[in-house]
C-alpha cells in the first residue's frame, strides 16, 4: 500500500500512481523539465516531495505554486490546471502537503500545519523561479496560504486563488466528507465520474477504485481537517491581507459555502469572487471556466 503514515490513529494512504504516470507523460510530451525535490517535513522528521515543472517556451509568464486540498496530493486532482499551465508558459511548482502523497514520508497534525508554509517558501526561494509568483489553493490549501500571507506581509506572492476554501464549517460538513471520501456523494465526487479528465483521454473515466486517498478511521482524518481549518479561519478574520486575490467556488460546494465567500472579502482587501453554476468542491478543478479566469487573473 503506498504512502501509509500515522494520523493519530488513521492510517492515510494515498493512490497517484496513475496521476503521476500521466502527468510526467504529458511533460515528457511537451518537453517540460521536470525537477523533483524532497524538503525536510515538520521538525526534520520525514519529507514532502514537490515537483518544479519549466516548459520550453522561449518567455515564461511566472510561476504557479499549487497547494492542493486535504485527502488528495500534487498530483491529484491538479492534474488538469497545473497542464494547461504549462502550455500556457507558466512554471508550475507543487508539493505535499504533511502527511499527503504517496512519495512523502511526513506527518500531518494541526502543529506541522502551522509552519508547512514557511518551509515551503524557505525551499522554493533557493531554487531558480519565474517571475511573478502566483499561488492556486485549493480547499484547504486556500485557507494555508491566506494564513501565510496573514503572518508575512513581506512575501514573494504576487496574486493568489483560491478554490472551495472554507471559512465556515457547516454542522453537517463532517458527514459531508466522509461521504465525499467513499465517492457517494453526489455534490463533490459525481463530477469526478461525470466529466473525467478531459486533457487525458487515454486515462479513461475515473472510477472509485481509483479515489486519491483511503482513510482506516474516516472520522479521525476528518476531524483534524475541521479542526485544523476552523483555528486558521478564526484566526484570518481578525487580519486583512494586501496581496490581490480571486475566490472560486461551485453552486452546489457543500464544504465551501457562500457565507466563506462573503467572508474572504473580510480577509482580503482587494478580491474578486466567482460562484459557478453546477459545479461542486471537488469539480471546480476540472471545470474550464475557472481555469481560465484564473489564469486570466494572473495574468492581468
Amino acid at each position: 500500500m503506498l504512502g501509509q503514515r500515522k494520523l493519530g490513529d488513521t492510517v492515510v494512504s494515498m493512490r497517484t500512481p496513475r496521476y503521476k504516470t500521466a502527468f510526467l507523460h504529458f511533460c515528457k510530451k511537451h518537453n517540460v523539465e521536470v525537477k523533483t525535490r524532497k524538503w525536510p517535513g515538520a521538525n526534520n522528521k520525514g519529507f514532502n516531495a514537490s515537483n518544479i515543472c519549466t516548459p520550453s517556451t522561449p518567455s515564461l509568464r511566472g510561476s504557479i505554486l499549487f497547494l492542493h486540498g486535504a485527502g488528495t496530493d500534487r498530483f491529484f486532482p491538479s492534474i488538469q490546471v497545473q497542464s494547461e499551465a504549462l502550455k500556457l508558459g507558466w512554471q508550475t511548482i507543487c508539493v505535499d502537503m504533511d502527511g499527503h502523497g504517496g512519495e512523502s514520508t511526513s506527518a500531518f497534525n494541526i502543529q506541522s500545519s502551522q509552519n508547512f508554509l514557511e518551509r515551503v517558501f524557505n525551499y522554493i526561494s533557493q531554487e531558480d523561479l519565474a517571475s511573478p509568483l502566483n499561488v492556486l489553493g485549493v480547499s484547504m490549501g486556500g485557507v494555508m496560504i491566506a494564513e501565510y500571507l496573514a503572518k508575512n506581509p513581506e512575501n514573494l506572492v504576487n496574486k493568489v486563488a483560491t478554490w472551495s476554501s472554507p471559512l465556515e464549517i457547516s454542522p453537517h460538513i463532517g458527514s459531508a466528507f466522509i461521504e465525499a471520501v467513499h465517492g457517494a456523494h453526489p455534490c463533490i465526487w459525481q463530477h469526478f465520474f461525470d466529466y473525467g479528465l478531459d486533457i487525458f483521454p487515454s486515462m479513461g473515466p475515473l472510477r472509485r477504485k481509483h479515489l486519491p486517498f483511503r482513510s482506516e478511521n474516516n472520522l479521525s482524518f476528518v476531524n483534524s481537517m475541521i479542526d485544523t481549518i476552523k483555528e486558521k479561519a478564526k484566526f484570518l478574520l481578525t487580519q486583512k491581507v494586501k496581496t490581490p486575490s480571486l475566490h472560486l467556488r461551485g453552486e452546489f460546494d457543500q464544504l465551501c459555502g457562500a457565507t466563506s465567500l462573503r467572508k474572504w472579502a473580510e480577509v482580503f482587501e482587494k478580491c474578486s469572487r466567482r460562484t459557478y453554476a453546477n459545479q461542486s468542491h471537488a469539480s471546480i478543478a476540472f471545470c474550464k471556466q475557472a481555469r481560465e479566469d484564473t489564469f486570466k487573473f494572473f495574468a492581468l
